[in-house]
């Protein structure tokens, strides 16, 4: 039986066994294809407004991956059973609230599998991936394109309260620090770390967004910035602060993800 690497459970804890897509997932516009690799053979398509996790853009293309429900079965397979390993072409797909979102057009290899309870009964579900062209991810469902123009957009200093709508729509993860900040975290997404750090956290001090730490390009005017933490992240100031008060953040941040790695 094909159970999915031990290394993956984070994931099936937050996305299979929830039935959630990942906080931070891009909407697709589509009808789109996915296709095996950049201008490559056609997969599957995906519907208009179809949630998907998208890694960094490269040249043009996204390598995205979605989880789909696959099947169901009373009790769990003998170990001798054959389980599914590969979606037939012209399969239906369907997300993990049983939404049809589109169609396989040739055999899709699924990058992980393994199965979930529902009411009693074990439900195959698997991971599938593959790349499509940036025309085919909304814009507005980017989380940095949609904080760019926020800030664009905003008077300095920016006030927390002007980042409200943004914050909830990509749920970020309020957090008090030690060090007389409080933060606001987004999770990156990755198909190849099991335990991908923050993609985007917002410093936030006395109301006002201060700085911020991401681990994609972020284009918005600043007044400042650092070196990259663990040459991984950049760290931008939006407003200025005493020395002492950049030393404690950054030397914050610098050990935190020292030691998360």
């Amino acid at each position: 039986m094909n159970r999915m690497p031990t290394r993956y459970l984070w994931i099936v804890f937050c996305f299979l066994v929830t039935g959630l897509q990942p906080a931070f997932a891009e909407r697709i516009h589509g009808p789109a294809n996915i296709r095996e690799t950049p201008s490559g053979k056609i997969l599957f398509t995906l519907n208009d407004s179809v949630l998907v996790s998208a890694a960094p853009m490269r040249d043009g293309w996204f390598q995205i991956g979605i989880f789909v429900r696959l099947k169901t079965y009373e009790k769990f397979p003998e170990p001798e059973t054959e389980v599914m390993k590969e979606i037939k072409k012209g399969s239906i797909l369907f997300d993990m609230k049983k939404k049809e979102i589109g169609i396989t057009t040739d055999i899709v290899l699924p990058k992980d599998i393994g199965f979930t309870s529902e009411q009693g009964k074990r439900v195959l579900e698997a991971h599938i991936s593959g790349y499509t062209h940036q025309d085919n991810i909304r814009k507005d469902s980017i989380v940095e394109e949609n904080l760019e123009r926020i800030l664009d957009n905003s008077k300095r200093p920016v006030l927390l309260s002007t980042l409200r709508t943004h914050l909830k729509a990509f749920e970020y993860h309020h957090s008090t620090l030690p060090i007389g900040f409080e933060s606001y975290m987004c999770h990156e997404y990755s198909l190849d770390d099991p335990s991908p750090g923050p993609r985007i956290i917002l410093i936030v001090q006395e109301q006002n967004l201060v700085a911020i730490i991401s681990s994609r390009s972020l284009f918005v005017e600043h007044i400042g910035s650092a070196p990259p933490i663990l040459d991984r992240y950049d760290l931008i100031y939006l407003q200025d602060m005493p020395a002492e008060d950049k030393t404690q953040l950054e030397h914050y941040y610098l050990n935190r993800f020292r030691y998360s790695d």
